[in-house]
């Protein structure tokens, strides 16, 4: 069908709650998609509803204030009708709301919606007893119009076959004004933006703007309506048809010149609920008590309290607000026959008016709610098999089990968004985390004790290691002192040695001396002789001493410096083991603290 939008979620915004779906009179209108909810536009109805229930600002409706703001600039032509529920936003300033539109905006025109009720409701008596059809349904609220379309196409035949107030005044606008511009609508409806795009509706009104959409423009331009003076409306005024969009004010009509006919009126959840249903069942079966007119509006205290509304004033405030509205067009005319001769007159003078509407244009089929034959495969799907598993708690927004699987029939819907399905999910996961956390508990004993046996390895090897790098250390310092001795025996062989060369040197003058003493000094010469074989065994013996020295010494350097090289490796490897022994009490702290974790999750199934 591809119907023009009336609301939108903002995907960035929507938690899914699922308060829409619950305010929702339709239900299948909505789609899940991601954890997230979409808007199938012909289904949808434009009630309003979701848009108060969102708590997330996630839901925004849509009407055509910003181009009609482009069309003003840009000079165009714009007349508008304006809905009797203006004096809720407005109060006493809705008439200096009149003159504003006229001179800021320049309009062409300026209409009162309810001379569109005071006409039509005529056009309905004459119908009824020209037809004989009973009962004739209202259809000045669309969201209720598009309501029976969808739902009861059987009704449709019941519905005035007229065009609703707004659309009566567009057609006298176009056809004996001859206007050929803009027609605008402002009023509290969402759904009327709906109406105006049908097809049975030829296009007489372009845009549909809200009375929440101009209060806002208002205070951002910081207008102060109360600087302008009263302004007025064109054509005749209304009499009590100034709140025919009131609940009973159809019936309100009728008093003024059929005071006993029947006239039932029903607003808000009750016609999506069970009416409708009813009256068709009295219908088939013929029943013989019906009204005459059934009058039907979406919202609970008439367009007076419809979405597009920003003020939202007590009951005794609505009906001082209502009263007072409808006191200044019976306070006009003083008279109701006076009235009713007014409007008798406009319809006689402009009696080649057609405002008959032929509903021509198809509806989307409404999605039934299935038998519960139907749905036994969606049910498992929900892990409902049991009695006590239907619930029909309101926490998926469909406030019955059997309408949330005929969602995920259609799919418009998952199993996740079943309170149902989560629990017995999560029950089941509990179980299986609980056996997991047994054999996790199990596991971690072992490891408990095999990190245990672990670190006291790591410790007696780490104080092992350090036994080591101490004899090492002392082996160490005994090398240090062994090589300091070493290089001290050095210097006193090389003493010894030239001690040696000079004694060598004292036998080598004495025996030269000896000589020089002839007889006597015979003996000196032996003995110096003897001195200089000891000198030169000496020499012998000490020139034997030097390359050992210098081993040894050689020696002691190296052992020196393989004991460093092993004290560093010792070192390393104590220190790795110390490493390795933290590690493994983090570990083991690790471990201890996962096996309270599992205890935690296990208990959770308790």
């Amino acid at each position: 069908m591809g119907l023009c939008k009336i609301v939108e979620i903002d995907q960035e915004k929507c938690v899914n709650c699922h308060a829409c779906i619950a305010s929702c009179p339709i239900k299948y209108c909505f789609e899940a998609e991601n954890n997230k909810l979409k808007v199938n536009d012909d289904l949808c109805i434009g009630c309003g509803k979701c848009y108060f229930a969102c708590k997330h600002d996630a839901i925004r409706y849509v009407d055509d204030f910003d181009v009609l703001l482009d069309s003003i600039n840009r000079g165009e032509k714009v007349c508008m009708i304006v809905s009797p529920s203006v004096i809720i936003d407005f109060h006493e300033d809705y008439k200096n709301l009149l003159n504003w539109l006229k001179t800021t905006w320049v309009l062409s025109g300026l209409f009162d919606e309810s001379l569109g009720a005071e006409l039509i409701f005529n056009k309905y008596v004459h119908y009824i007893k020209k037809t004989g059809t009973v009962p004739l349904i209202t259809q000045h609220c669309p969201a209720v119009l598009e309501f029976i379309r969808c739902n009861y196409p059987d009704l449709v035949e019941f519905i005035a076959p007229f065009h609703s107030p707004a659309l009566v005044l567009a057609t006298y606008i176009r056809e004996v004004l001859n206007f050929d511009g803009i027609i605008t609508f402002l009023g509290s409806c969402f759904a009327k933006r709906r109406e105006f795009r049908d097809p049975d509706t030829s296009g007489l009104i372009q845009y549909n703007i809200t009375l929440r959409s101009l209060k806002k423009y208002l205070n951002n331009q910081k207008v102060d309506l109360r600087t302008y003076k009263e302004g007025t409306f064109d054509l005749i005024p209304a009499e009590r048809g100034t709140v025919f969009c009131k609940p009973g004010g159809f019936a309100n009509l009728a008093k003024r010149s059929y005071p006993t006919m029947k006239i039932h009126h029903y607003e808000g959840g009750i016609l999506y609920g069970r009416y409708f249903r009813d009256l068709k069942q009295n219908i088939d079966n013929e029943f013989k008590n019906l009204p005459l007119i059934i009058d039907a509006l979406n919202c609970e205290g008439g367009c007076f309290r419809g979405p597009g509304i920003v003020v939202q004033p007590t009951i005794e405030e609505l009906n001082y607000f209502i009263d007072q509205k409808e006191s200044e067009g019976i306070n006009h005319y003083q008279d109701k026959a006076k009235a009713q001769k007014a409007f008798d007159q406009f319809l006689i003078k402009h009696k080649n008016l057609d405002l008959t509407r032929v509903f021509f244009s198809e509806s989307a089929q409404a999605i039934s709610t299935l038998k519960n034959d139907r749905l036994k495969k969606e049910y498992l799907r929900c892990n409902k098999t049991e009695p006590q598993d239907f619930l029909n708690c309101p926490s998926c927004g469909y406030g019955s089990c059997q309408r949330f699987a005929t969602a995920m029939y259609y799919g418009l819907n998952n199993q996740y968004n079943c309170r149902h399905y989560l629990e017995t999910s999560l029950r089941r996961t509990l179980n299986e985390t609980n056996n997991i956390s047994g054999d996790i508990a199990h596991t971690i004993n072992q490891m408990e004790a095999t990190t245990r046996a672990i670190m006291e390895l790591a410790d007696k090897a780490r104080k092992s290691f350090l036994q080591i790098h101490n004899h090492t250390e002392f082996i160490k310092e005994l090398n240090t002192n062994l090589k300091n001795e070493a290089d001290e025996f050095e210097p006193i062989v090389n003493a010894i040695s030239e001690i040696s060369v000079q004694v060598n040197l004292l036998s080598l003058n004495a025996a030269i001396e000896a000589s020089r003493a002839g007889e006597a000094g015979k003996g000196f010469a032996v003995v110096s002789n003897e001195i200089r074989k000891l000198a030169d065994k000496t020499k012998e013996e000490t020139e034997k001493i030097i390359p050992i020295t210098q081993a040894i010494s050689e020696n002691v350097v190296d052992m020196h410096n393989r004991n460093d090289q092993l004290s560093q490796e010792t070192r390393e490897y104590s220190d790795a083991i110390e490493t390795l022994h933290k590690s493994i009490k983090e570990v083991n702290e690790a471990i201890q603290n996962l096996t309270l974790t599992t205890e935690k999750l296990a208990s959770f199934k308790k």
